[in-house]
Formats: C-alpha cells, structure tokens, sequence
C-alpha cells in the first residue's frame, strides 16, 4: 500500500461550501509492455460513511456530506492505494497516476447536501 491521503481544505471560498471530488486511475505501462490495461488492479478503500457516491452521465462523484466550513478541512475520501495482489508480470516498471478533480459550491440558500446543491461544472 502507498500512503496517499486525499482531502479538501477550504481556503478560497470566504463561505461555506459543498464539495465533490472526482478520482481518475491511470496506468502507462513500461517501455516494451503490452497488454489490455485493468484499471481494477488499482485498489483504493473509499470512506463511504462521510462521502456519498453517485454516478452522473458515466462518472463517479463523492459528494461529501457535511457542509465545508471557512478554514476547516474535509476527512479523507481515502488514505492509501493498493496494488491488487492479482497484478502480473505486465505490469512490472508500470506507472500509475491518480487524479484527484476537486468542485466546490456555495452552500448558503444552495440545498440541504451536496447532493442537493446546484451549480456544478461540467467539467
């Protein structure tokens, strides 16, 4: 497992706000491999009691389910990644990037939840 703890801290917004972060697993394979590429392989425990997933159009958002005060900082989505003890000679010398998009919206008169809010980009 390699430590890699993902959380949001709200220093720009000067009000409170809803977040949502979006994870995108990569894997480039080292010079001379080749093979279909199971992105599966790429394990990461997501702390489903304080963010909530949701599917839209295809992708996977974790709303998170408190409100994000000025200052204050989000639990960890996640802490660790690991590599599945599946994982064969293919993907020797690979590397693996995880992308982390993080949203955030104004939460005051902007729903109950993150979930409930508007004002989402569509990026």
């Amino acid at each position: 497992a390699v430590s890699k703890i993902v959380r949001v801290e709200n220093v720009e917004f000067a009000k409170e706000a809803w977040v949502r972060l979006k994870v995108d697993k990569e894997i480039a394979l080292a010079e001379g491999k080749s093979g279909e590429i199971d992105l599966s392989l790429v394990e990461i425990d997501f702390n489903t009691e304080d963010w909530t997933a949701r599917e839209e159009d295809g992708v996977t958002w974790y709303y998170y389910n408190k409100m994000l005060e000025v200052g204050g900082k989000t639990t960890a989505l996640f802490e660790e990644v690991e590599f599945s003890p599946r994982t064969g000679n293919m993907y020797q010398g690979a590397e693996v990037t995880i992308t982390v998009t993080a949203q955030a919206v104004q939460a005051k008169n902007n729903g109950s939840s993150a979930l409930d809010a508007a004002g989402w980009s569509e990026t």
